[in-house]
């Protein structure tokens, strides 16, 4: 009768754990995608922060040509304004 009592216990031992491995198989394989879906987020976040930063290193050339286009147009300006002031400027001729 030892045997019989050594064996159920046994027996339901090996239930209990295999009930239990087969339940946190789900979670386990849950948490394994979760951490590869959160890899690909993070690698797609990378990408977008390196393409701001290519864009944040171009300002400065870009501010220049902006700087460069104003200059112009005030220049453009300035003659314009000055040529109506001058005998025999743009507005003499009305």
């Amino acid at each position: 009768m030892d045997d019989f009592v050594k064996l159920g216990f046994l027996v339901m031992m090996l239930l209990t754990v295999g009930t239990f491995v087969m339940l946190m198989i789900p979670v386990a394989l849950r948490n394994f995608r979760r951490a590869n879906m959160v890899g690909r987020e993070t690698s797609g976040e990378l990408e977008g922060l390196r393409s701001e930063i290519d864009e944040l290193r171009n300002l400065p050339q870009r501010m220049a040509e902006l700087e460069e286009r104003l200059d112009f147009a005030e220049r453009m300006l300035t003659h314009q304004r000055e040529g109506a002031r001058l005998p025999g400027g743009p507005d003499a001729a009305r």
